[in-house]
């Protein structure tokens, strides 16, 4: 099966996925899991899913499978169509149905139908933080992971996205390139400015963690009295370093884990500026700025 890259996140998948939008339809649980072990044994390594599929069971049925599976396969879910109603009339139609659909095949598709009518869901999202963040917290949840690969937005338009802080991001690649006689820590300074404050975010070699503070917003925390481990680097390639600002909450990713997640009560307002500092000689490899419908700034600055 051939792989590619998944986007810029450093892993790999298969070209071909397996769409899982006829799990938990006409299937049960067990037979639904065969399909998807199946796929598995035929080498497919990327599952997509969303919360309206299967009737808002697709994804706890993949959370069973990635039980076994998680750190052999990528994920993509979505936000934006919601998932079913009436969940308890689906179980008791599947449990009726399903003996009547296996002596008369022939009935499935309009029954399917039925079932589609009756269960639609006629709420339409807003696409503000607050719903996103509540809409990923709970396909996590069902899929019982810590982690999504890809995260869509579902029949989504360009007017659906008026809520600037649905999105706030800055990405940007950076390394230090001093010699260890010129600078024992190797440190850097990440300082996203805003029209209402900033966000500084330190980088440093491992030995020298206890020796740098992350500065959220509105609030210090030092290294000396909180575990800053994920903010240290070896500096043998670019460090890849990823911050963003939703529904007041900071997260920080530090080559695509995430290192810090916390609460902004102080937001910092609209970006209006970076600057990187590097304790000796440095290299910047790429900087993009993104809002919640467009991106403000994206340029690389090596050649790669």
């Amino acid at each position: 099966m051939q792989t590619i890259p998944l986007a810029d996140t450093n892993r790999q998948t298969t070209r071909l996925g397996f769409g899982c939008g006829n799990l938990m339809g006409a299937m049960n649980r067990r037979d639904s899991l065969k399909l998807l072990e199946t796929a598995y044994d035929a080498g497919i390594r990327h599952f997509d899913v969303a919360p309206r599929y299967g009737y808002g069971e697709a994804e706890s049925c993949l959370g069973d499978f990635l039980e076994h599976h998680r750190g052999q396969v990528t994920v993509t879910t979505k936000y934006g169509i919601f998932p079913a109603k009436k969940t308890s009339l689906i179980t008791l139609g599947r449990q009726i149905a399903g003996p009547i659909i296996r002596k008369i095949p022939t009935l499935k598709r309009s029954l399917a139908r039925a079932a589609k009518a009756a269960t639609q869901n006629p709420e339409r999202p807003t696409f503000t933080a607050a719903q996103a963040k509540a809409s990923l917290d709970r396909s996590l949840l069902a899929l019982r992971t810590d982690h999504i690969d890809l995260w869509l937005l579902h029949e989504v338009t360009a007017a659906d996205l008026q809520d600037d802080s649905l999105l706030q991001l800055l990405e940007t690649e950076v390394k230090n390139t001093s010699a260890v006689e010129e600078s024992s820590c190797r440190r850097i300074k990440i300082i996203i400015l805003g029209k209402d404050g900033a966000i500084i975010i330190p980088l440093s070699t491992t030995g020298c963690i206890s020796a740098i503070d992350l500065w959220t917003g509105d609030k210090w925390l030092r290294g000396t009295e909180n575990d800053l481990g994920g903010f240290g680097c070896s500096y043998s390639d670019f460090e890849k370093l990823r911050c963003t600002v939703s529904n007041q909450r900071v997260r920080i990713d530090h080559n695509n884990s995430q290192v810090y997640e916390g609460p902004q009560q102080s937001p910092v307002g609209d970006i209006v500026g970076l600057r990187i500092v590097f304790e000796g000689s440095g290299v910047i490899g790429s900087v993009k700025f993104s809002g919640s419908a467009h991106v403000a700034y994206d340029k690389s600055f090596i050649l790669k």
